[in-house]
């Protein structure tokens, strides 16, 4: 009898450890991209070319509203990274080489770039006139409109990251959801998809 509570015991800790063991497996490349990027320290010596949000923020919890009317809620990326861009209307030539430039880092990405998503908020409670045409060119990128829960929620806190500055601004958001890097208008993709290819890497996302 006590050999087998001995062996239900044993049994039930090497579970245990198998648990735990698994938790950190998935939890580390979390954990080590964290203390790269917040102390400032790689093992190869680089610095991020993005300017880092610290302490890191979280997404605000209300959700938006889509260029088709539905609700779009940012949170639901099945653990993706996020590159947020803000953009003030109207959608025209400038906006849209934005929005190609966002494409082809995500294409240098190469497979990195199923673990990266891409949104695009227009600081105007209603789609722009061209909203399909752009929609088709960019299908696979969430367009979103300043609506309500953007003005009460998400304003505040990018102002409280970025100043008055928002607009033209590319966020970063982690996998667990927080704004953890922000880039100025005009800021070269080069730099970008250069932090971005180091994140993928130290979260094993490459």
């Amino acid at each position: 009898m006590t050999g087998g509570v001995a062996a239900g015991d044993r049994e039930r800790r090497i579970g245990l450890i198998q648990l735990v063991a698994l938790i950190l497996l998935f939890a580390a490349p979390i954990v080590a991209s964290w203390v790269m990027y917040l102390t400032g320290w790689t093992p190869s010596g680089r610095s991020n070319h993005g300017t880092l949000v610290s302490p890191v923020v979280p997404l605000p919890k209300a959700p938006l509203t889509g260029w088709d009317g539905a609700a779009v809620d940012l949170a639901d990326r099945d653990g993706n990274w996020l590159m947020l861009l803000v953009m003030q209307p109207p959608c025209d030539q400038g906006c849209r080489d934005r929005l190609g430039a966002m494409a082809r880092v995500h294409r240098a990405l190469a497979r990195g770039r199923l673990h990266v998503d891409r949104a695009m908020v227009l600081l105007d409670p209603h789609p722009p006139a061209d909203a399909e045409d752009i929609r088709a060119r960019w299908p696979d990128m969430r367009f979103l409109r300043a609506d309500e829960g953007w003005w009460t929620q998400w304003d505040p806190v990018l102002r409280g990251i970025s100043g008055d500055g928002i607009a033209g601004r590319l966020y970063i958001v982690d996998p667990l959801g927080n704004l953890m890097m922000q880039y100025a208008p005009g800021q070269p993709a080069m730099e970008i998809l250069e932090d971005l290819r180091h994140l993928l890497k130290v979260t094993q996302y490459h």
